[in-house]
């Protein structure tokens, strides 16, 4: 009987162990495999604090097991489960340390994992050439569908990090084929569907996102992808399957969620069609039905469109602008709306000041009258520059709200009424692009001719010689309308062209716009600390004296005291250091 005893009390032992570092790595797991949800719901964006608090847990958990049960048949899954925690935390070489400690135990069965996750180690620490060799080696010895597939997506994700989309969407699509998994379909089919949409293969994009919607748990990615598609039916000029689609999604429930973003596409469809008349009755139902909302406050912002451009009632446009920000804070197009009741202002006041001086030139004893009803007295600067006035006027009707017509005829009455003033030639350089940008090339080139016979010598001559790209001679201001429009169809695509201004147009007052836009949307939207530093650091060292400036710096000061406090609670800093030292604000 005791004997009998004695064994039962060394298996209740062994039992009780067992469940222990059972229960440890289970706890492992859990933390990991949330973790990993939450990642995946993120992709693409910095992880939250949240990933990487639960990533960090596992590791504890994984490092218990590994401490206190080393001979225990969890040791090994322990110590993989805690360098992949590990790579997702960035500490890489940890990772790759324990990886190949792993690789030195000679199990057979984590050989090919092993050899996957080194190379991800490797190239995350420089290593590119041997990481895509080792992965490219690796797909092809393996017979693991799954692996295979993980291969050519992380040799996707590292020819995106050297720009090379055309290889990376090639990788994608053969991953995506190979992928079994759905949430490893769902992962591919979102990289490629927006790589394919950034390069303008709306065809595969919509393949694609139509796979996110077949793979994907995740109704958010779900959502969103439906949205892509109905945007790829408008670029496309599928108007019809759009608009059946979106008044079906509108009937159905489950699409309650975003009942607002589909009546706003539904908004663009009739803009695209010229319908302006339909588009402003839905954008005021919409502006009553989502109050306080994002999508009000979009709303509001094409209503302003729709005041400039259908109506040239800059007064209404400049009402519903200031409405933007009211109605959602943290829209995208708060911003945009301010820079365009500064451009209103800026036209308004100029106009003003031409009545002003036109009058002084018919009646210089009498008092001038604005608008037949309101007397002002006379109050041009006494360096007033008419043919200035003009041009601005003229610049803004082009280059701000897109009236290129209406532009030609105050540049014709400067070359007309001004030819000895210096905006005679730029006038001439404008009116180039002006006439190009309406598909009259015999004017443009009348306007090249004059421009090159009466100013050889002048700088906008030089511009338009054969020495000179033709790229370069892009106005920055088309290239800024250009990213205003991506805003509401591709926000990705939108940011790269606002970075593209800061780069190459840096010391032009738009690209102070374009970096505060940046700025703005890493602070607000798209919540990226270090990204926001970089372009409010960026405005505030190359445009210190302009609005966008000040503003940058003043909202720069902030998040840097924030980042301070944050970083005092988890590292020390040398006294001589500072977070600006770790943010590399160059372009």
């Amino acid at each position: 009987m005791k004997k009998q005893l004695r064994h039962l009390w060394l298996i209740s032992i062994f039992f009780t162990i067992s469940c222990a570092y059972f229960n440890t790595f289970y706890n492992a797991q859990s933390y990991f495999d949330k973790a990993e949800d939450q990642r995946l719901e993120k992709l693409g964006q910095k992880l939250p604090n949240s990933v990487l608090d639960a990533y960090g847990k596992s590791i504890k958990r994984c490092q218990k097991v590994i401490n206190d049960y080393p001979e225990s048949r969890f040791r090994i899954p322990a110590m993989m489960l805690m360098s992949k925690a590990r790579y997702y935390r960035s500490e890489y070489k940890s990772s790759l340390e324990q990886l190949q400690e792993i690789k030195q135990s000679d199990r057979d069965e984590y050989a090919e994992e092993v050899d996957y996750w080194i190379a991800l180690c490797k190239w995350r620490l420089g290593k590119v050439q041997f990481a895509l060799d080792a992965l490219h080696q690796l797909s092809e010895i393996s017979k693991s569908r799954d692996l295979k597939s993980r291969c050519l997506l992380s040799r996707a994700d590292i020819n995106l990090e050297l720009s090379q989309d055309s290889v990376a969407l090639e990788e994608l699509e053969a991953a995506a084929e190979l992928a079994r998994n759905n949430t490893q379909k769902s992962q591919i089919y979102t990289r490629l569907a927006d790589l394919a949409f950034k390069k303008g293969d709306y065809e595969k994009a919509l393949s694609a996102f139509k796979g996110v919607v077949k793979a994907s748990l995740s109704r958010t990615k779900i959502e969103n992808s439906h949205l892509q598609i109905l945007k790829i039916y408008r670029i496309q000029g599928d108007y019809k399957t759009a608009t059946r689609k979106i008044k079906s999604m509108l009937a159905d429930e489950k699409f309650k969620k975003i009942a607002g973003q589909l009546d706003l596409e539904l908004v663009q469809l009739y803009i695209a069609q010229g319908e302006m008349a339909q588009a402003e009755t839905r954008l005021q139902s919409i502006v009553n039905d989502y109050q306080r909302s994002a999508v009000s406050a979009e709303a509001y912002y094409l209503l302003g469109q729709i005041m400039i451009e259908s109506y040239w009632d800059l007064e209404k446009a400049d009402e519903y602008y200031g409405k933007v920000g009211k109605e959602y804070n943290k829209t995208p197009f708060k911003f945009l709306a301010s820079e365009k009741q500064k451009d209103i202002q800026l036209y308004t006041t100029t106009r003003e000041n031409i009545i002003i001086w036109v009058d002084e030139q018919s009646n210089p004893d009498t008092l001038n009258t604005l608008n037949d009803t309101t007397e002002v007295e006379p109050k041009l600067l006494s360096d007033f520059d008419p043919a200035e006035a003009y041009y601005l006027l003229a610049d803004l009707e082009a280059f701000k709200f897109n009236r290129l017509d209406s532009s030609l005829i105050i540049m014709d009455k400067i070359q007309t009424d001004f030819t000895e003033s210096a905006f005679y030639p730029k006038s001439l350089f404008t009116s180039i692009f002006i006439h190009n940008q309406l598909g009259d090339s015999s004017k443009s080139q009348i306007a090249k001719n004059n421009l090159v016979l009466h100013f050889p010598n002048s700088e906008y001559a030089y511009f338009l010689s054969e020495k000179v790209n033709t790229k370069e001679l892009e106005p920055i201001e088309i290239k800024f309308k250009n990213a205003e429009s991506y805003i509401s169809t591709d926000m990705s695509r939108a940011l790269l062209s606002f970075i593209e201004i800061t780069k190459t147009d840096s010391s032009d007052e738009l690209s102070a716009s374009a970096g505060y836009y940046l700025g703005h949307h890493y602070d607000w939207i798209n919540v990226i600390p270090d990204s926001a530093v970089k372009y409010y650091s960026w405005v505030s060292n190359h445009h210190s004296n302009t609005d966008q400036g000040k503003s940058a710096l003043n909202r720069l000061n902030t998040i840097l005291s924030v980042l301070a406090d944050t970083l005092a609670q988890d590292i020390s800093l040398t006294p001589d250091s500072t977070i600006l030292d770790t943010i590399n604000i160059d372009q």
